[in-house]
Parts: C-alpha cells; sequence; structure tokens
C-alpha cells in the first residue's frame, strides 16, 4: 500500500490581498471560462509562485511589478496535489505585484466546485441545467486558481457574464450592471460586477440567483430574500474572504 503523501501549506513566500474575477458559464456547453487578476505582496525574492488549482486549463499567465514592467509565466499543474505553479525566468523582487491568468473548467457532476444541477423549468417543464459553486472546505480552486487556504484571506471583486434573458440576483454590493458583447458571435450577455467589502462584521457568502425573464421585463428590486428558479452561481468564499 502507498504511503500517503504528508500534507503540506502553500509557500508563504507570497501572499494575496485582492482578487479580481470574471466568470462566464456556459450552461449549454457545460462549462466556463474566467480571467483573474490577483494583487499579491511578494515577501520574499521568488522566482516562482504556487498556488491551488483543480480540473482547470491556465493559459496567458503573466505578472506585472510595482514599476510596470511585466514578467511572463509559465504554468505547471500538479493535478494529484491540485496545485499550480507559476514560473518565471527571473527572480521577483519583494513587493507589491499582479498575477494575471485565463483559465477554462468543466461544470462538473461531482457537487464541488463550480458545478451543473438539473431541475425542471417551472415555465417549460423541461428539464435544464443550473451552476452551482461549492467551495468549502478546499474547493475554491476548481473554479479559480486561488490560495485555497482559511488563513490566506483577501478581498474579492467578482464580474459574471450571463444571457441576457436572465437575471442575478446578489446579497453583495451591485456596482455596476450593463450590456456587453462576447466573443466574436457579438451575442450581448447580462453584465454584472460585484463587489465583496472587506470590512463587514460577518463573513457573509455572496449569493447569486438566476431566472429566465423577457429581455422587456422591468428591473428586480435588489432584495437579499428574492428567490427565484434555481441559483447559477452561489458564491461560498467564506473561508478565503478578508475580514
Amino acid at each position: 500500500m502507498a504511503e500517503k503523501k504528508p500534507f503540506e501549506r502553500l509557500p508563504k513566500t507570497v501572499k494575496p490581498s485582492h482578487y479580481e474575477l470574471f466568470l462566464h458559464p456556459d450552461l449549454k456547453t457545460l462549462t466556463f471560462d474566467g480571467k483573474e487578476t490577483v494583487k499579491i505582496e511578494i515577501l520574499s525574492a521568488v522566482n516562482k509562485i504556487v498556488l491551488h488549482a483543480a480540473d482547470l486549463s491556465i493559459k496567458d499567465a503573466v505578472l506585472t511589478l510595482a514599476n510596470g514592467e511585466t514578467v511572463t509565466s509559465e504554468v505547471s499543474l500538479t493535478p494529484e496535489d491540485e496545485l499550480a505553479t507559476f514560473s518565471f525566468p527571473k527572480m521577483l523582487p519583494p513587493g507589491p505585484a499582479s498575477l494575471s491568468c485565463s483559465f477554462v473548467g468543466e461544470l462538473n457532476d461531482k457537487m464541488k466546485g463550480f458545478y451543473r444541477s438539473k431541475y425542471i423549468s417551472s415555465a417549460t417543464k423541461e428539464e435544464t441545467y443550473a451552476a452551482v459553486t461549492q467551495f468549502e472546505a478546499t474547493d475554491a480552486r476548481r473554479c479559480f486558481p486561488c490560495w485555497d487556504e482559511p488563513a490566506v484571506k483577501a478581498i474579492f471583486s467578482i464580474t459574471l457574464c450571463v444571457q441576457p434573458n436572465r437575471v442575478a440576483l446578489s446579497n453583495m454590493v451591485s456596482i455596476e450592471q450593463g450590456f456587453t458583447a462576447h466573443n466574436a458571435d457579438k451575442v450581448f450577455f447580462y453584465f454584472l460586477a460585484y463587489e465583496r467589502l472587506g470590512l463587514t462584521p460577518l463573513p457573509l457568502p455572496s449569493f447569486v440567483r438566476l431566472r429566465k425573464t423577457s429581455l422587456n421585463s422591468p428591473p428586480l428590486p435588489q432584495v437579499p430574500y428574492a428567490i427565484l428558479e434555481r441559483p447559477l452561481i452561489s458564491f461560498q468564499l467564506i473561508n478565503l474572504i478578508k475580514m
């Protein structure tokens, strides 16, 4: 019987302070794509940054130093350890920086991370899907690359790109709403941006619910008790949100 590998924490050479996260779920292909920029503090000189990632494909990784210099990174994944290593061609000096990348994942059927949930539409009586998250205890890494440890907290700004015939509600503070083109087909999607404030007294999870609606429907009031059909995204970032 193979000996179990001892548990190891992530290196303490780098810590995140603010995630800017973009997610675009596709309920037809049951996939999602995303982008993130993480403001970090490099605590000691390093030439690699290690964080958590599972079941994701990561590309276009680049680090921007405080002086504006950009350094391209190679990314290697270690699936058995659920780690992503961002390797750089030179030593990175201590100080503030930002790490950016793009990623693609599957809306899985494992009921963890960013996954799909089947239900019967009350309007059409047809079988359809919602996209839901379950991030506790260590499954945020299945949605986006991150420092997926309770001791490593940060502030989050989250942008969701969803179809225009759906409404997304959240108990986070809505800072912008509008329409934007996505990809070459010029289909317009509903654009929502939410920011989770880091100084709230309780670590409440952000929560987004979704329903189909007419494009001519009036906007719904932003109330925390509004329950529509099924959640599109339920961000349970309690362990990772900065208090």
